[in-house]
């Protein structure tokens, strides 16, 4: 019996005699449009008022892919967003146009409350589209998002109809409560009928000031009493530890560098950030202005230990990866001096 390439990767994976992919390269987050409608409680988007002045406009997005050739730290895919809402761009469609002429596969998620008039071509660059979800049921629904559910449920169907499963896969991000789990099943359903993949995982505090203030017994009584309520217990020998706390008590060793270091994230500003957990507000989060950076100074950005860094270490919350994501920065550092050596006019990566 002969195994697929694909099974044999994967087998590999399992095996831990090969990196996953996301732990193998450098990857770019660029956020497009910097604003969300929904209201999630446990994200950052979810308490700032929506503003739709937060854009990254398609002149900007070429240009700062187009330095991030230049500089050998563009990557063959881009996330479209960080915290905001990607379809909601009202000129998506150009920076599609931009993927596909740089030869980018283009990666989306959104929580399908709009959906962009593509042509076929700005379908087919999207590699993955990935629809967040929290109930099936109006009640379920709206306590996290707060917004129409039958009309996101038209907009998962417009989007199935719309997009070419040969050429894009369709995921639909279950997130699980306490008051949700008796839904997942009919999701699973639901959904798959539609051509969705449903990968189902417990929710958890994303923001990372308020992970810091949960560990350390200062998060406010409001905060502390919604995740009592919402949060699924993952051990039952203790009253109120969830995934994120669990994970915490297991201190990381040392040494190994943390994979927010190794994301190129670049805000709707233009603003190189530090890290996709931290606001894009916080002082500690603001690296500079991409366009301004060289490889040089975003790597001595991106790997300098801040105040917050710390704070994140010490808990043991920083999601460590092996020592391939430090070398991988290395090889890109080679290959710029390499070109530069080489001629003095470095094109584009495209």
């Amino acid at each position: 019996m002969s195994l697929s390439k694909k099974t044999i990767k994967r087998v590999k994976t399992l095996l831990g005699l090969r990196p996953k992919e996301s732990e193998d390269r450098l990857f770019n987050r660029i956020e497009i449009f910097g604003a969300c409608p929904a209201s999630c409680p446990f994200c950052h988007s979810g308490s700032e008022k929506y503003r739709t002045d937060r854009v990254l406009t398609p002149d900007s997005f070429r240009r700062i892919i187009e330095h991030l050739g230049n500089i050998n730290l563009l990557t063959s895919n881009i996330y479209l967003y960080d915290r905001g809402e990607p379809f909601h761009h009202e000129r998506i469609g150009e920076i599609l146009d931009i993927c596909r002429q740089k030869s980018l596969n283009a990666y989306i998620s959104t929580n399908a409350s709009k959906i962009p008039k593509l042509t076929r071509d700005q379908w087919d660059t999207i590699k993955v589209i990935k629809v967040s979800l929290s109930g099936v049921t109006d009640e379920s629904y709206y306590k996290i998002y707060r917004m129409d559910l039958s009309k996101v449920l038209a907009n998962i169907e417009s989007i199935a109809n719309q997009v070419n499963s040969q050429k894009t896969k369709l995921v639909i991000n279950w997130l699980r409560y306490r008051f949700n789990l008796e839904e997942e099943k009919v999701a699973k359903n639901m959904f798959g009928r539609l051509g969705f993949r449903v990968d189902a995982k417990n929710a958890t505090l994303i923001q990372m000031e308020k992970i810091i203030a949960f560990l350390e017994n200062r998060l406010s009584e409001s905060d502390s009493n919604l995740l009592r309520e919402y949060l699924i217990e993952d051990d039952k020998r203790n009253p109120f530890l969830s995934r994120m706390k669990r994970v915490s008590l297991a201190k990381h060793p040392s040494g190994i560098v943390c994979e927010q270091w190794n994301q190129i994230i670049v805000n709707w500003n233009g603003e190189l950030l530090k890290c996709c957990g931290l606001s894009p507000e916080d002082p500690d989060n603001r690296l500079g202005t991409i366009l301004d950076l060289d490889y040089p100074a975003i790597r001595s950005r991106k790997f300098e230990i801040n105040r917050i860094c710390g704070s994140c270490i010490s808990h043991g919350i920083a999601k460590p990866t092996n020592s391939r994501w430090k070398m991988m920065w290395n090889l890109a550092g080679r290959k710029l001096n390499d070109n530069s050596a080489g001629r003095d006019d470095k094109p584009s990566r495209t």
